[in-house]
């Protein structure tokens, strides 16, 4: 038994450090706690993979204060159909923090987020698995110069629109100086690393796209 715990601390330890210097690949070793067992699975929603979901979270999110188990929600801001799956704005993506790391001997601090549910309007909670294509400080209003509130010029190939909103082109990480995004899968599910050497938190309003991963 203390051969089997001193292996797993191994693994994760060596997983967080891979991530934390930008490696990709790695499928890290946790997930997010499982919901109760007398509580019904939700129901899957068919939507085909690659299907690009933009949303924005609907809270401020302190990353350094979290703990495992938590949710990440965030809205989404255009209806997506396919066949006769539909996600209408409004819904909700819902996410959890699988794991927290950090700061480790180079000051890098990590966060491991599964995305696998959507909520409905109504209330109706369906499972689908995501992973985080895009991250970006929330929209920053009309800008006629081009330039954004931080000085910084907006992107006008494709990956942001004219007032900073995320498109379905966008990838990795934009206009969050210092944070780096990278994609995994645990125990079979997509999963999502953030980190930074500064605590990450994370602005009410925070732009993502989410891309839909079948298994």
């Amino acid at each position: 038994m203390n051969r089997l715990v001193v292996s797993m601390f191994l693994v994760r330890a060596c997983a967080f450090w891979a991530y934390a210097h930008g490696a990709t690949g790695i499928a890290p070793t946790t997930s997010a706690q499982e919901a109760p067992s007398d509580q019904p699975a939700p129901k899957a929603l068919n939507l085909p993979a690659d299907t690009m979901i933009m949303a924005k979270l609907v809270a401020a999110i302190d990353l350094s204060q979290c703990k495992p188990g938590d949710h990440v929600e965030a809205e989404i801001l255009h209806d997506v159909k396919a066949g006769h799956d539909k996600l209408e704005r409004g819904g909700r993506v819902i996410g959890q923090v699988a794991k927290l790391a950090g700061p480790d001997a180079n000051g890098m601090y990590a966060v491991w987020v599964t995305f696998d549910k959507v909520a409905m309007k109504h209330g109706d909670q369906f499972s689908l698995n995501m992973n985080l294509q895009a991250i970006s400080s929330p929209e920053t209003g009309d800008n006629a110069d081009g330039v954004t509130a931080m000085g910084i010029p907006i992107n006008q190939g494709g990956a942001e629109g004219p007032h900073g909103e995320l498109t379905a082109k966008s990838s990795g990480v934009i206009r969050l100086p210092g944070l780096t995004l990278t994609n995994g899968v645990a125990n079979g599910k997509p999963l999502t690393v953030l980190a930074s050497k500064d605590k990450i938190r994370l602005a009410k309003g925070t732009q993502v796209v989410l891309r839909v991963i079948n298994p």
